[in-house]
């Protein structure tokens, strides 16, 4: 299998870039006037010079090469896109859910679309209320920016946007910028780490150190996460390609000048977090069981929820405080080091009995217990499997808003993201279960949620779950390869 050309590829697609804690992502739209197109691909062929690729956040980066104090990289929507000059017929190329976008204007007549339905964007989630990406808030471009401070990330966005005269020197006006962080204990604002379990690009750096039964469980080949390269499917996965004759420096595909190569697409949501309401919730159903509030009792049904303790150990493999404790000490122990990745559902807990079946990691990678056969089972979920690369936010408007910035790479938004957003994540029949979603994720437009715990003799029914978390904003952005980007910013573009 052919090694990935890191060199053409976005920073981002390789690492975290957790060296670079802060970051800031500027959601712009370009003015919609002939002369500021000419103007956006100027910034844009300079911007070009700037973006980080792969080659040099691998693990022995050549420093030198890197711009002091920062990453940067970039994506477009389907709008970016014909804003900069892409033409119908090329448009086209690109797969429906990318072109539809997000949140697409309804059609049906009710106030909601094919896709917001799918996504479970309704009633407090409806795009319509979103702050950025909604009906009439979508954006063009998002410029990511990595630093290692919130200052710096911020100055160096403000820098690439063109310093005093700000974003509209170049036609383009900037919607939101959102600041985004890791914390240092790697959690997210309900206490539990996150990021933990990631698809690992086979031939990386990061596969020669997997032991043999997290490879069997996490590897993926390269066309899951990046364009260009054979898929799970052993196919590669279909890339936007240009009109013959306009692709002067892009490789040629499978369909002519190939634009998606080194490329992936981008999915980003804002997820605001109610904290308040989660420990609430805690609470209440603590009283309701065990007539007080337990801490314990609320520190189990919370993993429960999650399917993990809030430092990372899965219940597959520990199911109570006890048994956690035996080997890496207190649940809660920040240097708790748990082998948090290599089990499995169906193998080891097909009943649910430690890690509930509605679990958010059971739905969010059902590893190898959809189907009778845990062997093919798993071979399918590695099909739909997303590199997650979020952020906590908190914003400092005197909202007291907080929550995470969900950022997922994939070649297939519609077999890979929606496919676990929809038929996973929202389905209330998975896995043989009866009218419930996600516990933290999962949508209902009336807001009422139910979760089952299985235990024995008898099932703990939870049938009150909250929404806790809200989407504030979203869209689905190509991420391009450098090559593209330069090609996108030439002056072979048509106006």
């Amino acid at each position: 299998m052919a090694a990935i050309e890191w060199r053409d590829v976005q920073a981002l697609v390789r690492r975290g870039l957790g060296n670079m804690p802060h970051a800031s992502y500027a959601l712009l739209r370009r003015k919609d006037k002939p002369a500021d197109k000419a103007a956006a691909r100027r910034w844009l062929g300079a911007l070009a010079d700037e973006i980080t690729t792969g080659d040099l956040v691998g693990d022995n980066p050549d420093k030198s090469a890197i711009p002091p104090g920062r990453y940067v990289n970039v994506a477009f929507t389907r709008t970016g896109l014909e804003k900069l000059g892409l033409s119908e017929t090329e448009i086209r190329r690109f797969p429906r859910e990318f072109r539809e976008g997000m949140a697409p204007q309804p059609t049906n007549g009710n106030g909601a679309s094919r896709r917001s339905g799918m996504l479970g964007d309704a009633g407090p989630n409806d795009p319509g209320k979103w702050n950025w990406g909604g009906y009439e808030t979508q954006v063009d471009i998002l410029l990511m920016t990595f630093s290692g401070t919130k200052m710096a990330a911020k100055a160096a966005e403000t820098a690439l946007l063109g310093g005093s005269g700000g974003p509209s020197e170049y036609g383009l006006h900037l919607d939101e910028a959102i600041a985004g962080y890791l914390p240092e204990d790697g959690k997210e604002h309900f206490g539990f780490r996150d990021g933990i379990s990631q698809p690992v690009i086979r031939g990386s750096e990061r596969a020669k150190r997997l032991g043999t039964k997290e490879a069997k469980l996490s590897l993926v080949n390269p066309g899951e996460i990046v364009l260009g390269y054979p898929n799970e499917r052993e196919l590669l996965p279909p890339s936007p390609a240009i009109d013959p004759g306009r692709g002067a420096g892009l490789p040629e595909g499978q369909f002519g000048p190939d634009l998606g190569c080194n490329g992936t697409y981008l999915v980003f949501r804002q997820l605001k977090q109610d904290v308040d309401a989660f420990n609430e919730f805690l609470d209440d159903e603590s009283i309701a069981h065990c007539s007080r509030v337990d801490q314990e009792w609320k520190e189990s049904l919370a993993a429960k929820l999650v399917g993990r303790w809030k430092n990372g150990a899965p219940l597959t493999r520990f199911p109570d405080a006890d048994t956690y404790s035996v080997e890496y000490g207190p649940y809660d122990n920040p240097h708790g080091n748990p082998n948090t990745n290599e089990f499995c559902f169906s193998t080891e807990d097909p009943d649910g009995l430690r890690c509930p079946i509605g679990s958010h990691i059971r739905r969010a990678n059902p590893r190898d217990s959809l189907g009778s056969l845990p062997r093919m089972a798993l071979r399918d979920s590695k099909r739909h499997r997303i590199l997650r690369r979020g952020r906590n936010y908190q914003l400092d408007d005197g909202s007291d808003e907080k929550g995470l910035l969900f950022i997922c790479l994939n070649t297939s938004i519609a077999t890979q993201f929606e496919k676990i957003q929809h038929d996973w994540l929202n389905n209330p029949q998975f896995d043989g279960l009866f009218d419930e979603r996600d516990p933290l994720l999962g949508q209902r437009s009336d807001g009422g949620r139910a979760m089952t715990l299985q235990s024995r003799p008898a099932n703990l029914r939870l049938p009150t779950l909250r929404n806790f978390i809200t989407v504030r904003g979203g869209a689905y952005f190509f991420l391009p390869s450098k090559r593209a980007l330069r090609w996108l910013a030439s002056s072979g573009q048509s106006d």
